[in-house]
């Protein structure tokens, strides 16, 4: 509580500042420039959209995000500061929009930005640092360290800045952090020789597969952290730090997963080139019940702290005890390399005198050189072991473990009882279902290319489809009409030829079927007809429906079923309309 109480405030700014800007100004068609955008506020309550309104002859993509925490007196300021990758199709100024963005909950605009591409000869951008990343291998396999390099040309007058936060993205990867050397040497870049910060590490792929990997880190000026080695003449910028957030371009990995077949005993998850020192022994002469010290030594180029030893096997006549990392890590630089040593001890104790030679260790490890598993099996140590004494107790511990070891052994399981399922072995590809059911999507495919040709057809001519359904309509009251005169229900016949004939003139007017009276019905039949007998039938059935339901007085309908064939003729005249 104490540290907590004297670690400074972390400055919450209502006063939300942002600033948008392109670096470079100006670029070369064909060229990138990073769009940046900081804001002085933590990241979390940043609520960054996915897409930013661009012109056309603009793509951004988002590449990396960062904050520091940058002193103010006595609180800490946070700083935010997103990037894109920005690159452009065709030459001329283009500017980004202001938008808005929420910080803290609150709505803030991000200024417009202005860039420049033209068609011109470079323009020189030494003075704009960038970021370069470098991977010794990119087709690795899960779980191989492979070495990499974050590298910081000097910019113009050979001005130098350190780097802090260096860290790298990707899906599936880990970076030793504590496996860092970080120097400024004389390289050359784009034609130019000059200082150049390099910051190296080990990266360590989990995953299979194809990942995309980017570097990003704050300028830090002269705040270096750690050790340093400077070679060549160099300027180390002085002044406030500026905390640029810089990213490179994707390098992208292919990792493959360790293969399953010719693992070898002993396998326990080490990749690389190993080498073994021959093993030695605290003492060659032990009495029965004494311990005795197995020292073994592995080496490697590289990083060698994440090496597992080997456990010890179980045997009947030594008890041994799992290994114990003996000292530290022996480290051994060069220019351009590291080389490293561990040594691991056994402890064993010898459980009868009739042992010349302490029990191999099995181990291997996967060379991606080689593409296939090594054995580096520690080998027997010649020792003389002599009478003494050895607990009862020793020995049984001894005896189950390496009893319960050797019962271990993998069998397949017994046969099953039931068939199952099915009782065929042909694959299911060779059965002649298979290739029926090939033609099921396709005829799935085919009717829902039917239908939505249908749709899109009626979509475009809604008439015929309100046709349509009233020719449907009008059948249907055909059948429950003559139903109904069959029966000699005359009310019922009446009400259904009324309906009948609404049904079959409505589409030709603007209105709903119960709209219609008997005028508008007369309007779709020839003058012939109008005139004729078919025009009184008409007439007289509306008139009949129209007394029945608005007249006090009780009307009859029964002699408007001796007018059904003259119905059935103005019926097919509406029939053949709508169609």
């Amino acid at each position: 509580m104490q540290l907590m109480l004297t670690q400074p405030s972390i400055e919450i700014s209502t006063n939300v500042e942002i600033r948008a800007v392109f670096d470079p100004l100006v670029i070369r068609l064909g060229e990138k420039s990073t769009y940046r955008v900081t804001i002085n506020a933590v990241s979390d309550s940043i609520r960054w959209p996915e897409d930013i309104y661009a012109p056309g002859e603009l793509t951004l993509k988002q590449s990396a995000r960062g904050q520091t925490l940058q002193p103010a007196g006595a609180v800490l300021k946070p700083m935010t500061t997103i990037n894109h990758h920005v690159a452009a199709t065709a030459a001329g100024d283009f500017t980004i929009p202001e938008f808005k963005v929420k910080v803290y909950g609150r709505n803030v605009t991000v200024p417009a930005a202005r860039l420049t591409v033209s068609t011109n000869p470079p323009i020189a951008t030494t003075d704009v640092p960038r970021l370069f990343l470098e991977i010794a291998e990119t087709n690795i396999y899960s779980g191989q360290p492979v070495k990499v390099r974050v590298l910081m040309p000097a910019t113009q007058g050979n001005l130098m800045q350190a780097l802090q936060q260096v860290q790298l993205n990707g899906d599936g990867i880990l970076l030793d952090q504590s496996a860092v050397r970080q120097r400024i040497q004389q390289m050359e870049f784009s034609g130019r020789v000059g200082p150049t910060y390099i910051y190296e590490s080990t990266l360590i792929p989990l995953v299979a597969g194809r990942i995309d990997v980017t570097a990003q880190a704050f300028t830090a000026g002269n705040q270096f952290s750690g050790s340093i080695v400077i070679q060549g003449g160099a300027v180390i910028q002085g002044g406030s730090p500026q905390y640029l957030l810089l990213d490179s371009d994707s390098v992208q990995m292919n990792v493959q997963p360790l293969p399953r077949t010719g693992e070898l005993p002993g396998f326990n998850g080490a990749i690389g080139q190993f080498t073994l020192e021959p093993p030695q022994l605290s003492t060659n002469r032990v009495r029965v019940g004494e311990p005795v010290k197995l020292l073994v030594m592995f080496r490697t180029d590289g990083d060698i702290k994440r090496l597992l030893a080997p456990p010890p096997p179980a045997v009947t006549n030594w008890q041994m005890f799992p290994p114990v990392a003996e000292g530290g890590l022996m480290l051994t630089a060069t220019a351009n390399a590291i080389s490293s040593a561990q040594t691991f001890s056994y402890t064993l104790i010898p459980l009868t005198n009739n042992m010349t030679a302490t029990p191999a260790i099995p181990f291997s490890y996967f060379d991606p050189a080689q593409k296939k598993y090594v054995d580096l099996t520690i080998p027997a140590v010649t020792i003389k072991v002599l009478s003494g004494g050895a607990t009862a107790e020793a020995q049984a511990i001894a005896q189950v473990a390496a009893a319960a070891t050797n019962e271990r052994k993998l069998k397949l399981s017994e046969l099953a009882t039931t068939p199952g399922r099915t009782a065929s072995l042909v694959p299911l590809q060779l059965q002649s279902g298979f290739l029926w059911g090939q033609f099921v999507p396709i005829f799935g495919f085919t009717g829902l290319w039917l239908w939505d040709r249908r749709r899109r057809f009626y979509e475009l001519h809604p008439q015929l489809l309100v046709r349509k359904r009233a020719l449907r309509a009008l059948r249907r009251e055909r059948v429950e009409l003559s139903k109904a005169a069959q029966a000699g229900d005359s009310a019922r016949f009446a009400a259904l030829a009324v309906s009948t004939m609404r049904i079959g003139s409505a589409p030709h007017f603007p209105a709903a079927p119960r709209a219609l009276v008997g005028r508008d019905v007369l309007e779709l039949l020839d003058e012939s007809d109008r005139n004729g007998q078919s025009g009184e039938v008409v007439r007289k059935i509306f008139s009949t429906t129209d007394a029945a339901q608005f007249s006090t007085a009780a009307m009859d309908a029964a002699d408007l079923l001796a007018v059904r064939t003259e119905l059935d003729r103005v019926l097919d005249r509406l029939e053949e309309k709508l169609k």
